[in-house]
């Protein structure tokens, strides 16, 4: 009891809001990746157009095969990150979802990989889960044992994340 009304007059301070990132935090790796697929696809229809489009190598007609398959991948990709992202954002404004405060205890943080629990409740967290919107330990924050933080969650997903000041 005493160790809630402690955390009752905590003031927090947001270290992480989905609001905040918009449309692209998951995608940037894919976009990139997308771009890349573009620019050879451009690169490549241009060194068959200066040769009259007469396939030199086996790499040439290789590539008439990979390159769209590469961005038809590549739309897909786009096109699934920015629905994830999307549901997940209208999860966070619809405030469907739980609150929880407390102290970070069974901390433990290895390689891109970042667990603990408060108030009995597991969190694990991965960097760079295109999977998976919300918080990830590639923030910059940096957790300890004992640390109080109060988290806006649902399932596997951290919309807000606060520590106590």
């Amino acid at each position: 009891m005493l160790r809630f009304s402690k955390m009752a007059q905590e003031h927090f301070r947001v270290v992480y809001d989905i609001s905040n990132e918009g449309y692209l935090s998951l995608s940037w790796f894919v976009i990139l990746w997308f771009i890349g697929a573009i620019v050879f696809s451009i690169v490549f229809f241009f060194q068959l157009r200066q040769n009259k489009f007469q396939f030199e190598s086996i790499n040439d007609k290789l590539a008439v095969v990979v390159l769209p398959l590469f961005l038809v991948v590549g739309l897909w990709a786009v096109g699934n990150t920015l629905s994830i992202q999307s549901s997940c954002l209208a999860a966070r404004h619809s405030d469907n979802f739980a609150v929880i405060s407390g102290q970070i205890e069974d901390y433990a943080r290895g390689p891109k990989r970042e667990t603990f629990t408060v108030s009995g409740i597991r969190f694990n967290y991965m960097d760079y889960d295109a999977t998976r919107c919300g918080y990830k330990p590639a923030k910059g924050i940096t957790l300890s044992e004992g640390v109080i933080v109060r988290i806006s969650y649902r399932n596997d997903q951290t919309f807000i994340f606060e520590v106590a000041e």
